[in-house]
C-alpha cells in the first residue's frame, strides 16, 4: 500500500507492541514529528520493539483502506484455517 507519508524509525519509551493513535499529542516531540501537518488530521501507527518504533502516519482514507485490507486478509486466514482443520479432522477418521 502506498502512503502519502514515509515511515520513520524512532527511539521510544513505549512498551513493545502495536499502537494506533488518533494523530498524536501536542507535546514537543509530536509537534516536531508532525511538522506542518494540522493536528488531528492523521493517524499514527507504531510498531514498537525493544525501545525502537517504526512509525507510519496515515491519512484517514489510508487508515480505512488498511483496515479493510486487514479485515479481508484476516477473513481469508480464518477461512483457510477452518478448511485445513476440517481436512485434518476428516483424515483422522481414516487413521
Amino acid at each position: 500500500m502506498t502512503t502519502l507519508f514515509s515511515a520513520l524509525l524512532a527511539e521510544t519509551t513505549e512498551k513493545d507492541g502495536v499502537a494506533v493513535s488518533i494523530d498524536d499529542c501536542d507535546c514537543e516531540e509530536c509537534n516536531s514529528r508532525r511538522g506542518n501537518i494540522h493536528i488531528y488530521s492523521t493517524l499514527e501507527l507504531a510498531i514498537v520493539k525493544e525501545g525502537q518504533a517504526i512509525l507510519q502516519r496515515l491519512t484517514p482514507d489510508e487508515a480505512k483502506m488498511l483496515a479493510n485490507k486487514i479485515i479481508r486478509y484476516a477473513d481469508f486466514v480464518d477461512a483457510t484455517n477452518k478448511a485445513v482443520a476440517d481436512q485434518i479432522d476428516q483424515l483422522e477418521e481414516y487413521v
